[in-house]
């Protein structure tokens, strides 16, 4: 797990459960439509204060990655992004833990929380990082 200490860089975006960290996503009542965190509006139906938080985002599917080597202050790189498919239908771009280059595309990978860089003042941000399971490297 990641540092005890750390705050999380997004606000909001994380919880946790028996089952360990998820990402928190957003049900509509109305429609069912799934998305990234709880909003006020159902971007599908539009229906408001039909959003209820959702547990999402704990196993993914590589679908695409690159090498960041330009980081912004407060990251150590270089970091690997990862655009990948959560098993609840939703694409998200997030860190991805890779112990070789290159992973492979289709790869599974499960949700981990890391410190993933440093605020202003050095005190570590928390977020979502994905590892790659079953030998999805090389």
């Amino acid at each position: 797990m990641a540092d005890a200490a750390a705050r999380d860089v997004w606000p909001g975006l994380i919880g946790h459960d028996a089952d360990g960290a998820f990402l928190i996503g957003g049900r509509c009542g109305a429609c069912g439509h799934l998305v990234l965190q709880v909003r006020d509006v159902c971007p599908q139906c539009w229906r408001e204060g039909s959003m209820r938080a959702a547990p999402i985002g704990r196993a993914a599917t590589l679908y695409s990655y690159t090498t960041n080597h330009a980081v912004p202050p407060g990251f150590d790189g270089p970091v690997v992004l990862a655009l990948l498919d959560l098993d609840e239908g939703i694409r998200v771009l997030a860190p991805l833990e890779a112990e070789r280059a290159p992973p492979r595309i289709g790869a599974r990978a499960e949700l981990h929380l890391a410190v993933l860089c440093r605020d202003r003042d050095g005190r570590p941000l928390r977020g979502p990082r994905y590892r790659l399971t079953g030998g999805g490297d090389g």
